[in-house]
């Protein structure tokens, strides 16, 4: 019936509540609401007792700080008609309070008392708890991405069997190279479309309007070949090295489109098929070559080999640069079977028509496509 009693101020035989005071200074601006005590201390004759108003404030600045108490005061002498003899300003989790949140009004004088008016240590199980909140969120976020991540590439896979064993039947059915290629060249914007990975192209009429050449690319994912796939005419012909000869499926597939194999490894047989590749240049067969040779997990534009540009130098056939760009983003060659949501974008130079039909011209012939394919391609130029 009357309240909380002990609560109660004196201070020049005046009673004092502290209840009101506590809501006026919590109402200004800077001050923490809830976080303000208005308590009494003791310790002078004739049992007069001091006005002391301690409240949280995230400011720190001087300016601040000065005009936050003269608010305090302020208010104080409208509803006491007197100033506080003391306003301390505390940083946030000073003042203690009960489970419930009431304010601990004897435990801050106490505290107040002892000269210890300073924020109070949390409890260790609201430290853990506080931890253990903060780390849920990453840890969601990270397992709904990878979560995420392998349904994409779950679905990407089911994409390339259902597309894939239908077009290895049309491919070995279908007569006529031409005609197969054309089934090849729907796969690949098929594979893209269901995938929901955007294909776009610049220059594409260049290649159009070329009857004989050889196009050369960079090479940093196994989707190369799929991504050239959907922009290339049907009568041009890809390069690949002879360990994709005989690979089930893949190897049938490259044959029966026509490619051409290159040996690699043994110099005879590689000069052989060099040989090969520039009479066939030579009678009008536009190639499509790699001149990077196998893939590298390491990201950049890595050294071309000349065989390309030989071949071109000495057929007189202008080279088609194509820069490739976010293929490796999709799909690294070191990560495995995972596929990675993306875009894909070429961009098709101007042809570089050779100057001879040397070496050197060759050598002129691979400088400047290098040079074409690394302002594009987004990749660090690492083969100079």
């Amino acid at each position: 019936m009357t309240g909380r009693i002990k609560d109660l101020i004196i201070r020049a035989g005046r009673n004092l509540h502290p209840e009101e005071l506590e809501r006026a200074v919590g109402d200004i601006p800077g001050i923490r609401k809830g976080c303000v005590v208005v308590f009494a201390t003791s310790g002078h004759p004739g049992g007069t007792e001091r006005l002391v108003v301690l409240a949280e404030t995230r400011q720190t600045a001087d300016a601040a700080l000065t005009g936050l108490r003269e608010r305090i005061i302020g208010i104080s002498i409208d509803l006491l008609g007197t100033p506080p003899d003391d306003i301390v300003l505390a940083p946030p989790g000073t003042v203690p309070k009960t489970s419930s949140g009431k304010l601990r009004r004897a435990a801050t004088r106490h505290h107040y008392a002892q000269g210890d008016v300073r924020a109070r240590p949390r409890p260790v199980w609201w430290q853990l708890a506080r931890f253990g909140a903060r780390g849920v969120l990453p840890r969601l976020r990270r397992a709904g991405a990878i979560t995420l991540t392998g349904a994409y590439a779950l679905w990407c896979w089911s994409v390339v069997v259902a597309v894939g064993v239908p077009t290895l039947i049309a491919v070995a059915l279908v007569p006529g190279l031409g005609a197969r290629r054309v089934v090849v060249h729907a796969a690949a914007r098929s594979l893209a479309r269901l995938t929901g990975t955007p294909v776009t192209a610049n220059g594409v009429d260049r290649l159009a309007q070329m009857t004989s050449c050889v196009v050369v690319a960079n090479h940093a994912s196994f989707l190369d070949g799929i991504a050239m796939s959907t922009i290339l005419p049907h009568h041009f012909t890809f390069v690949a090295g002879e360990v994709f000869e005989h690979k089930p499926l893949v190897g049938f597939l490259l044959r029966r489109i026509g490619t051409r194999f290159v040996e690699r490894t043994e110099r005879e047989q590689s000069v052989a098929d060099t040989g090969h590749l520039e009479e066939a240049a030579a009678g009008g067969e536009p190639l499509v070559v790699f001149p990077e040779g196998s893939l590298s997990p390491v990201p950049g534009l890595r050294p071309f080999h000349m065989g390309a540009f030989v071949i071109a130098a000495r057929a007189g056939l202008p080279v088609v640069p194509v820069a490739i760009s976010g293929t490796r983003a999709m799909m690294w060659p070191d990560r495995g079977t995972i596929i990675h949501r993306g875009a894909i974008h070429l961009a098709v130079a101007e042809p570089i028509l050779p100057v001879g039909n040397d070496w050197t011209a060759a050598t002129v012939l691979e400088r400047k496509a290098h040079a074409a394919i690394a302002a594009h391609c987004g990749e660090p130029d690492i083969g100079r």
